[in-house]
Protein backbone atom coordinates (compact mmCIF):
# COMPACT_ATOMS: atom_id res chain seq x y z
CA UNK A 1 0.00 0.00 0.00
CA UNK A 2 1.37 3.40 -1.03
CA UNK A 3 0.90 5.98 1.68
CA UNK A 4 1.11 9.71 1.15
CA UNK A 5 2.87 12.08 3.50
CA UNK A 6 0.78 13.56 6.30
CA UNK A 7 1.03 17.03 4.76
CA UNK A 8 -0.16 15.82 1.37
CA UNK A 9 -3.02 13.83 2.93
CA UNK A 10 -4.16 16.89 4.86
CA UNK A 11 -3.92 19.15 1.81
CA UNK A 12 -5.77 16.78 -0.49
CA UNK A 13 -8.55 16.15 1.98
CA UNK A 14 -9.06 19.88 2.52
CA UNK A 15 -9.35 20.28 -1.25
CA UNK A 16 -11.55 17.20 -1.58
CA UNK A 17 -14.45 16.78 -3.96
CA UNK A 18 -17.25 19.17 -3.10
CA UNK A 19 -15.07 22.22 -2.41
CA UNK A 20 -14.17 24.04 0.74
CA UNK A 21 -15.18 27.43 2.12
CA UNK A 22 -15.65 29.43 -1.09
CA UNK A 23 -18.03 32.05 0.29
CA UNK A 24 -16.35 34.66 2.47
CA UNK A 25 -17.36 38.02 3.82
CA UNK A 26 -15.35 40.86 2.19
CA UNK A 27 -12.69 42.43 4.37
CA UNK A 28 -14.07 45.93 3.81
CA UNK A 29 -17.38 44.89 5.37
CA UNK A 30 -15.61 43.36 8.38
CA UNK A 31 -13.43 46.43 8.85
CA UNK A 32 -16.59 48.54 9.14
CA UNK A 33 -18.06 46.42 11.96
CA UNK A 34 -18.57 48.13 15.32
CA UNK A 35 -16.62 46.72 18.25
CA UNK A 36 -19.64 45.08 19.87
CA UNK A 37 -20.42 43.17 16.67
CA UNK A 38 -16.79 41.99 16.45
CA UNK A 39 -17.08 40.60 19.97
CA UNK A 40 -20.04 38.50 18.86
CA UNK A 41 -17.68 36.65 16.51
CA UNK A 42 -15.44 35.42 19.32
CA UNK A 43 -17.31 32.17 19.94
CA UNK A 44 -17.13 31.15 16.28
CA UNK A 45 -13.45 32.12 16.16
CA UNK A 46 -12.72 30.05 19.27
CA UNK A 47 -14.50 27.07 17.72
CA UNK A 48 -12.21 27.40 14.70
CA UNK A 49 -9.11 27.47 16.92
CA UNK A 50 -10.34 24.30 18.70
CA UNK A 51 -10.85 22.57 15.35
CA UNK A 52 -7.36 23.55 14.22
CA UNK A 53 -5.87 22.17 17.45
CA UNK A 54 -7.73 18.89 16.92
CA UNK A 55 -6.41 18.79 13.37
CA UNK A 56 -2.85 19.19 14.63
CA UNK A 57 -3.44 16.31 17.05
CA UNK A 58 -4.76 14.18 14.17
CA UNK A 59 -1.63 14.90 12.12
CA UNK A 60 0.52 13.79 15.06
CA UNK A 61 -1.60 10.65 15.47
CA UNK A 62 -0.86 9.65 11.87
CA UNK A 63 2.86 10.08 12.48
CA UNK A 64 2.64 8.03 15.70
CA UNK A 65 0.75 5.26 13.89
CA UNK A 66 3.36 5.07 11.17
CA UNK A 67 6.19 4.95 13.70
CA UNK A 68 4.41 2.17 15.61
CA UNK A 69 4.07 0.22 12.37
CA UNK A 70 7.78 0.59 11.65
CA UNK A 71 8.57 -0.79 15.10
CA UNK A 72 6.17 -3.68 14.53
CA UNK A 73 7.84 -4.48 11.22
CA UNK A 74 11.17 -4.65 13.05
CA UNK A 75 9.60 -7.03 15.58
CA UNK A 76 8.52 -9.33 12.74
CA UNK A 77 12.08 -9.36 11.40
CA UNK A 78 13.40 -10.16 14.88
CA UNK A 79 10.85 -12.97 15.27
CA UNK A 80 12.02 -14.47 11.98
CA UNK A 81 15.62 -14.37 13.21
CA UNK A 82 14.60 -15.97 16.50
CA UNK A 83 12.85 -18.79 14.64
CA UNK A 84 15.86 -19.34 12.38
CA UNK A 85 18.11 -19.64 15.42
CA UNK A 86 15.87 -22.14 17.15
CA UNK A 87 16.50 -25.85 16.79
CA UNK A 88 14.08 -28.64 15.74
CA UNK A 89 10.33 -28.18 15.54
CA UNK A 90 9.78 -29.99 18.85
CA UNK A 91 12.23 -27.81 20.71
CA UNK A 92 10.35 -25.61 23.25
CA UNK A 93 12.33 -22.63 22.06
CA UNK A 94 11.18 -23.25 18.49
CA UNK A 95 7.56 -23.49 19.62
CA UNK A 96 7.85 -20.12 21.32
CA UNK A 97 9.63 -18.66 18.30
CA UNK A 98 6.84 -19.75 15.96
CA UNK A 99 4.22 -18.25 18.24
CA UNK A 100 6.29 -15.09 18.52
CA UNK A 101 6.29 -14.77 14.72
CA UNK A 102 2.52 -15.31 14.48
CA UNK A 103 1.89 -12.67 17.14
CA UNK A 104 4.31 -10.20 15.54
CA UNK A 105 2.64 -10.53 12.14
CA UNK A 106 -0.82 -10.01 13.60
CA UNK A 107 0.44 -6.98 15.52
CA UNK A 108 1.90 -5.55 12.33
CA UNK A 109 -1.39 -6.12 10.48
CA UNK A 110 -3.33 -4.34 13.20
CA UNK A 111 -0.96 -1.38 13.19
CA UNK A 112 -1.17 -1.20 9.40
CA UNK A 113 -4.93 -0.85 9.78
CA UNK A 114 -4.33 1.72 12.52
CA UNK A 115 -2.56 3.93 9.99
CA UNK A 116 -5.63 3.81 7.76
CA UNK A 117 -7.86 4.73 10.70
CA UNK A 118 -5.58 7.59 11.73
CA UNK A 119 -5.62 8.96 8.19
CA UNK A 120 -9.41 8.71 8.11
CA UNK A 121 -9.54 10.58 11.42
CA UNK A 122 -7.31 13.24 9.88
CA UNK A 123 -9.75 13.61 6.99
CA UNK A 124 -12.54 14.10 9.53
CA UNK A 125 -10.43 16.71 11.33
CA UNK A 126 -9.88 18.49 8.00
CA UNK A 127 -13.63 18.67 7.53
CA UNK A 128 -14.12 19.94 11.08
CA UNK A 129 -11.82 22.85 10.27
CA UNK A 130 -13.79 23.62 7.10
CA UNK A 131 -17.10 23.44 8.98
CA UNK A 132 -15.76 25.78 11.67
CA UNK A 133 -14.55 28.21 9.01
CA UNK A 134 -17.92 28.11 7.26
CA UNK A 135 -19.73 28.74 10.54
CA UNK A 136 -17.44 31.69 11.22
CA UNK A 137 -18.25 33.16 7.80
CA UNK A 138 -21.95 32.67 8.54
CA UNK A 139 -21.52 34.51 11.84
CA UNK A 140 -19.77 37.33 9.98
CA UNK A 141 -22.72 37.68 7.60
CA UNK A 142 -25.09 37.89 10.53
CA UNK A 143 -22.89 40.56 12.11
CA UNK A 144 -22.57 42.76 9.01
CA UNK A 145 -26.32 42.45 8.34
CA UNK A 146 -27.15 43.55 11.87
CA UNK A 147 -24.74 46.47 11.62
CA UNK A 148 -25.89 47.33 8.08
CA UNK A 149 -22.32 48.02 7.01
CA UNK A 150 -21.44 48.75 3.37
CA UNK A 151 -21.71 45.62 1.23
CA UNK A 152 -24.06 43.81 3.60
CA UNK A 153 -26.97 43.96 1.16
CA UNK A 154 -25.00 42.02 -1.47
CA UNK A 155 -24.45 39.03 0.85
CA UNK A 156 -26.94 36.17 0.85
CA UNK A 157 -27.45 34.48 4.22
CA UNK A 158 -29.14 31.61 2.39
CA UNK A 159 -25.95 30.91 0.42
CA UNK A 160 -23.76 31.03 3.52
CA UNK A 161 -26.15 28.75 5.38
CA UNK A 162 -26.13 26.31 2.45
CA UNK A 163 -22.33 26.28 2.58
CA UNK A 164 -22.42 25.29 6.24
CA UNK A 165 -25.01 22.56 5.65
CA UNK A 166 -23.04 21.10 2.74
CA UNK A 167 -19.84 20.86 4.75
CA UNK A 168 -21.63 19.52 7.82
CA UNK A 169 -23.13 16.73 5.73
CA UNK A 170 -19.74 15.84 4.29
CA UNK A 171 -18.19 15.81 7.74
CA UNK A 172 -20.94 13.52 9.05
CA UNK A 173 -20.47 11.14 6.13
CA UNK A 174 -16.75 10.86 6.80
CA UNK A 175 -17.33 10.49 10.54
CA UNK A 176 -19.85 7.69 9.96
CA UNK A 177 -17.42 5.90 7.62
CA UNK A 178 -14.70 6.16 10.25
CA UNK A 179 -16.97 4.74 12.94
CA UNK A 180 -17.86 1.78 10.73
CA UNK A 181 -14.22 1.13 9.82
CA UNK A 182 -13.23 1.23 13.47
CA UNK A 183 -15.83 -1.43 14.27
CA UNK A 184 -14.53 -3.67 11.49
CA UNK A 185 -10.93 -3.09 12.55
CA UNK A 186 -11.70 -4.38 16.03
CA UNK A 187 -11.65 -7.92 14.62
CA UNK A 188 -8.01 -7.52 13.59
CA UNK A 189 -7.16 -6.00 16.95
CA UNK A 190 -8.94 -8.87 18.71
CA UNK A 191 -6.99 -11.47 16.71
CA UNK A 192 -3.73 -9.82 17.69
CA UNK A 193 -4.67 -9.52 21.37
CA UNK A 194 -5.67 -13.19 21.46
CA UNK A 195 -2.26 -14.26 20.13
CA UNK A 196 -0.57 -11.74 22.39
CA UNK A 197 -2.16 -13.28 25.48
CA UNK A 198 -1.26 -16.76 24.25
CA UNK A 199 2.38 -15.80 23.78
CA UNK A 200 2.43 -14.07 27.15
CA UNK A 201 1.09 -17.22 28.84
CA UNK A 202 3.70 -19.36 27.09
CA UNK A 203 6.56 -17.15 28.23
CA UNK A 204 5.34 -16.16 31.67
CA UNK A 205 4.84 -12.59 30.52
CA UNK A 206 8.31 -12.22 29.04
CA UNK A 207 6.84 -11.81 25.54
CA UNK A 208 3.50 -10.84 24.10
CA UNK A 209 2.32 -8.16 26.48
CA UNK A 210 0.13 -5.69 24.55
CA UNK A 211 1.44 -2.93 26.81
CA UNK A 212 5.06 -3.37 25.76
CA UNK A 213 6.34 -3.01 22.23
Amino acid sequence: MIRRSVTVVAFLSLAACGGGVSLRVPKKSLDALPVDERLDLLDAENDLFVAIDKHDDAVEAVRDAREAYRRAASQVAQAVRDLDRSSGSSDPEAVVAREELVEAKLHRAWLDRSIDLAEEALAVADEEVLVARARLERAKVQAVERAKVPGAASLSMRDFEAQVVRLERREKSLRDDLANDRKQANEERGAWLSESRKLSDMTGGALGSPWVE
